[in-house]
């Protein structure tokens, strides 16, 4: 009998309830949707970011135009970096010229310079500057991304310029009749611009600059629009050079003045015409993420358990660690649905990228060298190869890359969000031109015109720098790009920082038997990049790339449209509690019918 008088006191309880429930439905809906906000802000942060790097382009866009000519784009980023690389492109050729004469200094027999002995000599100090310019860089390449996310594109840009100043005053000094010769100070003056300045650097900053102001439909071309400068500049500066030493006299040190004066005046241009092209609340959030980062470190000095020595230990190491880990961005978390495609994607270009890099700029200083010991070449010719490298390069960009992308799009499908057939077309085309470039010189002749085949082919390779990287970023998001393209930088320094420095050992050990030996590995090199071009596989369904931090409650905010907005608001959110309570339920757990007296109902169906 207690239990009955208990139970119907309990349902009265509860058919009462459903009576008060229109009036705390206000409160009780505002409660469960703050609620939901902070599970969707948790589930959803990395989502949030994607969708406020949106809007934050689209307000930069509209800020941007105010600036009329200085406004950030493709324009005035390719004249920044272009004034800096026609700089260092115009000393080149009498630094070279230049360096291999002073080695003449301590490889001289009968009063004539060995010039064997002088290429071995350069050979050895180039491998060691190799190495120590190498590891530098790696270790401030991916650093110097992460600054300019925090800082802006522009102060990364005005510290490059400073360094390479210095780089350009270091290495005249070390080449005066005046000053004695030094392995030490040529190494260390040749070394400057590895201090976050070398064209690593500069490249990934100048990428960094381009995606803030251009969205991904058209990025490929302006990476394009970029690397045709650079190797325009790079191409047109010795021949430049050239004209200016004869016009100064054959004065080889007149190009060192010209190029400091335009590193001068990049610099002043950029301090005061160039506008930063970062969104202001990007910037802060990239520094809020830096500080959290930074009291993790700090908590370690702060830990109790440990003694103040080890603590030392560990913060320093972790912080040393941190320079290197913007690499942790190429390692891709599997999809939503546990695909791997994203990651194996990634790191099959960056192979592809290694093999690149090794059997072109790698390769670049021994042929040089190569070319001065066979073919006996002069300051001018040098500077006429050199100049066909870098303006043949200019031309396929502009001319044949854009042909080749219109023909390509016209046959195939262009896709956002993974590797295409585009793609794959343009890297191999440019791979196989590489691998046929290295075997037209290994070959050689006696007049040197497998060196000019050389240069041809190696001009066709120029598409594949800015497809992969345009393709590489295609599979991150957009809230730091930044560090994303420094961590690439940072691959690339870490390969320039061993295979030039082995094929100039290489180089220098087989110059006077089999001059050609350190080809071999560029060539095979080449070769494995057009294999590991077909592992990658171009995606067409999105859901097998969805990040997990897509899952969220409002799909439509990552990018995802559901066709029924309804069905997705009574599928994806449970009903609200005081709505439940409008409609009471009967012991068996069924509902119970409607009455227009739930409390009289009750009491006569107990009874």
């Amino acid at each position: 009998m207690a239990e009955a008088q208990t139970q119907r006191v309990s349902d009265e309880s509860d058919e009462v309830s459903a009576l008060l429930g229109p009036d705390l439905e206000g409160l009780e809906t505002a409660v469960e949707h703050t609620g939901e906000a902070i599970l969707a802000n948790t589930i959803n942060n990395g989502d949030s970011v994607d969708t406020n790097e949106g809007r934050w382009f689209k307000e930069s866009q509209r800020h941007h135009t105010r600036f009329g000519w200085r406004k950030p784009g493709v324009e005035i980023l390719c004249f920044v970096i272009g004034l800096l690389t026609f700089a260092e492109s115009l000393i080149l050729s009498p630094t070279i010229v230049m360096s291999v004469e002073k080695t003449c200094e301590v490889a001289m027999r009968d009063g004539v310079c060995d010039m064997a002995q002088a290429q071995k000599v350069f050979s050895e100090i180039q491998s060691v500057r190799m190495l120590l310019a190498g590891t530098v860089s790696t270790l401030l390449a991916g650093k110097l991304g992460e600054l300019s996310d925090r800082f802006g594109r522009k102060p990364i840009l005005q510290y490059i310029g400073c360094v390479r100043l210095i780089s350009i005053v270091a290495i005249m000094y070390t080449i005066l009749p005046q000053t004695p010769f030094s392995k030490t100070g040529i190494m260390l003056a040749n070394s400057v611009l590895s201090v976050g300045a070398d064209l690593m650097v500069l490249i990934a900053t100048g990428n960094s600059y381009l995606a803030d102001c251009t969205d991904p439909a058209s990025r490929t071309m302006a990476l394009s629009f970029l690397m045709s400068t650079i190797y325009g500049t790079m191409g047109t500066g010795p021949l430049v050079g050239s004209a200016v030493v004869r016009l100064s006299n054959n004065n080889n040190f007149a190009p060192f003045i010209f190029a400091a004066v335009l590193v001068l005046g990049c610099i002043l241009f950029v301090t005061f015409g160039l506008v930063e092209s970062r969104h202001a609340q990007a910037l802060e959030h990239s520094q809020l993420k830096a500080q959290d980062r930074r009291r993790s470190f700090d908590s370690i000095l702060s830990n109790t358990s440990s003694s103040s020595l080890h603590n030392r230990g560990r913060y320093h190491m972790v912080m040393f660690l941190d320079l290197l880990s913007p690499l942790k961005k190429l390692w891709l978390p599997p999809s939503a649905d546990g695909s791997l495609v994203a990651r194996r994607s990634v790191l099959a270009l960056i192979g592809m990228d290694v093999c690149y890099m090794m059997s072109t700029a790698a390769i670049m200083g021994p042929m040089v060298l190569f070319g001065t010991y066979k073919y006996h070449w002069t300051s001018v010719t040098l500077g006429y190869f050199m100049s066909l490298v870098g303006i043949g390069r200019t031309l396929i960009l502009l001319v044949f890359a854009p042909l080749l992308l219109v023909w390509l799009k016209k046959r195939h499908t262009r896709l956002d969000n993974s590797v295409d057939n585009i793609d794959l077309i343009s890297m191999r085309v440019a791979m196989i031109s590489i691998t046929t470039s290295i075997a037209a010189a290994a070959v050689g002749d006696r007049r040197g015109y497998s060196m000019i085949l050389f240069a041809c082919f190696q001009n066709v390779s120029a598409i594949f720098s800015p497809t992969v990287q345009a393709t590489a970023v295609k599979y991150f998001t957009h809230s730091s790009l930044g560090e994303v393209f420094g961590a690439l930088a940072l691959v690339r320094s870490a390969t320039m920082l061993i295979f030039p420095a082995v094929f100039f050992q290489v180089y220098s050990k087989t110059v006077k038997e089999h001059a050609m030996a350190f080809m071999v590995v560029p060539l095979c090199a080449a070769a494995l990049a057009v294999g590991v071009s077909y592992t990658l596989e171009a995606v067409t369904d999105p859901e097998r790339l969805r990040r997990r931090s897509q899952m969220s409650l409002r799909p439509d905010s990552a990018g995802y449209t559901n066709p029924d907005p309804g069905a997705s608001k009574s599928t994806d959110r449970r009903a609200s509690t005081s709505q439940t309570l409008r409609v009471p339920t009967s012991r068996n757990g069924d509902i119970a019918p409607k009455d227009n007296n739930p409390t009289l109902a009750s009491l006569s169906s107990s009874s």
